[in-house]
C-alpha cells in the first residue's frame, strides 16, 4: 500500500513539473483569477454531487472575495461531467514600470467583479481503494466589469471596462483517503483569450491572453462535508508584466 501511494505521489509531482515549462499567467485591464472546479476524487456511475464555496483572494495589493458553485454528474465509473459558476469581487492598486518607456504606471482599481463559468470532463483512475486519480479539462468562459483610474506620465485617466473571455483548462487531482478525511493535492493550467472594451470612445478594444498555473491542496471532512482549500497561482500576460503570485483560501460544503 505504501508503495502504491508513493508511486501515485511521484506521478502527480511529475505532472506538476510540466507546468513549470508552460507559459505563465498575466494581468491587464482585465484580471482573470478563479480556482479550478474541485469535488471529491471518488465517484461512481450515477452519482450526483456538488459543492458551495466561499473564497478569499489576495494578489499583490489587490484583495477580494468570491463564491462558487460546482455540480457533477457521473455517467460511469470512469467519466463524469462537471459544471461550475462563480462571482468574484476585487479591489486595490498596482504600481509598475512600463517596459516600453520606463515610466511609472499607478493603477487604482475601484472595483472589479467577474463571473467565471466552466464545463469540465473528468476521467477517474482508481489506483487502489484509498487512492484515486482524476484528470479534468474543458472550456472556460469569463465576463468581467471594472472601474479604475490610471496615473501615467502625469496624466490621470478614468475608465470603465467590460471583459469577455473564452479559453480552456486542464488539471489533475490526486485523492488519498486518510480516515474520515480526503486529502487532495491538485494542479491545473488554464489559458483564456480576453476582449476588453472601454467606455472611452477614443480607446480601441484590447485583446490579450491570460494564462495561469495553479497548485494547491484540498481537505474534505467526509463526516460533515466541510472542505478547506489553499492554492497558489502564477499569473502572466501578453505584456510579460512581472506579477506576484495570487493566493486563494476557500471554505466549502459538499452536497
Amino acid at each position: 500500500m505504501r508503495r502504491i501511494i508513493l508511486s501515485s505521489v511521484f506521478l502527480f509531482l511529475l505532472f506538476c513539473s510540466v507546468f513549470s515549462f508552460l507559459p505563465g499567467p498575466s494581468l491587464a485591464s482585465g484580471l482573470k483569477i478563479s480556482p479550478p472546479p474541485l469535488l471529491s476524487t471518488h465517484f461512481s456511475s450515477g452519482d450526483i454531487d456538488g459543492r458551495y464555496e466561499a473564497s478569499y483572494i489576495t494578489f499583490e495589493n489587490i484583495n477580494g472575495y468570491g463564491i462558487q458553485r460546482t455540480r457533477r454528474k457521473a455517467h460511469s465509473d470512469l467519466l463524469a461531467i462537471t459544471s461550475n459558476i462563480g462571482f468574484f469581487y476585487l479591489s486595490g492598486d498596482q504600481k509598475y514600470e512600463n517596459p516600453d518607456d520606463g515610466k511609472t504606471v499607478e493603477h487604482d482599481i475601484d472595483y472589479y467583479f467577474f463571473l467565471p463559468l466552466g464545463i469540465s470532463g473528468e476521467l477517474q483512475y482508481k489506483i487502489s481503494e484509498p487512492v484515486n486519480l482524476i484528470i479534468f479539462g474543458g472550456p472556460r468562459f469569463h465576463y468581467g466589469h471594472s472601474e479604475d483610474e490610471t496615473l501615467y506620465g502625469g496624466t490621470l485617466t478614468s475608465s470603465t471596462n467590460n471583459d469577455y473571455g473564452l479559453g480552456g483548462e486542464i488539471g489533475i487531482q490526486l485523492g488519498i483517503k486518510v480516515g474520515r478525511f480526503m486529502v487532495t493535492p491538485f494542479a491545473s493550467f488554464d489559458s483564456i483569450r480576453i476582449k476588453s472594451t472601454s467606455s472611452d470612445d477614443d480607446t480601441e478594444d484590447q485583446y490579450f491572453t491570460f494564462d495561469s498555473q495553479t497548485v494547491g491542496i484540498d481537505i474534505l471532512d467526509k463526516k460533515n462535508g466541510l472542505t478547506l482549500s489553499a492554492l497558489v497561482g502564477t499569473p502572466e500576460h501578453d505584456d510579460n508584466d512581472e506579477l506576484d503570485d495570487f493566493t486563494i483560501i476557500k471554505l466549502g460544503w459538499m452536497f
